[in-house]
């Protein structure tokens, strides 16, 4: 018969081997401070999964577009439709999710896309850049309600171009 000692120790292994899969982030594009990029203009963010702080200290955007270099991911035509691409395992049973936009460093965003219920379920969610939006450097924004839980809020800003 194993020592208690022994399968306390063999238990605990088996917990932390077990695949992490963390909650969910924006994949493409790439959001700032991004661990999986290759930008070597800017920290990395180790701790992306993570809501935003309960007290609201760190929206928008964790506070990264202050204080982190505004490279551009991608460039987006006005009036054109995209993709934006999640990763991670923990959906926390669903929830819901909004694409926005702002062009005043998260002063201001402007929802391009609400996804009721289910999100972030999906890996991928198309959203239209609306056609009114003019030639600019714009925070491109997905956040995320989780159904299961605590009651959080996610919320991952990437740089991009707009051409009107």
């Amino acid at each position: 018969m194993a020592r208690p000692s022994l399968l306390r120790g063999l238990c605990a292994l088996s917990v932390f081997s077990q695949p992490i899969l963390g909650h969910m982030q924006m994949s493409d594009p790439s959001p700032l401070r991004d661990p999986h990029s290759n930008r070597t203009n800017e920290p990395k963010d180790y701790n992306i999964l993570m809501p935003l702080k309960a007290d609201g200290s760190d929206f928008t955007c964790k506070g990264y577009q202050w204080n982190t270099p505004l490279t551009p991911v991608a460039t987006y035509d006005a009036g054109e439709t995209y993709t934006m691409k999640l990763m991670g395992g923990a959906t926390h049973g669903g929830g819901s999710c909004q694409i926005s936009l702002s062009c005043n460093q998260g002063v201001d965003f402007k929802v391009i896309k609400s996804i009721i219920g289910g999100c972030p379920e999906e890996k991928e969610y198309g959203f239209t850049i609306p056609q009114d939006v003019a030639t600019a450097q714009c925070l491109l924004s997905w956040s995320w309600f989780n159904r299961v839980g605590n009651r959080e809020m996610y919320q991952n800003c990437a740089v991009v171009n707009i051409v009107g």
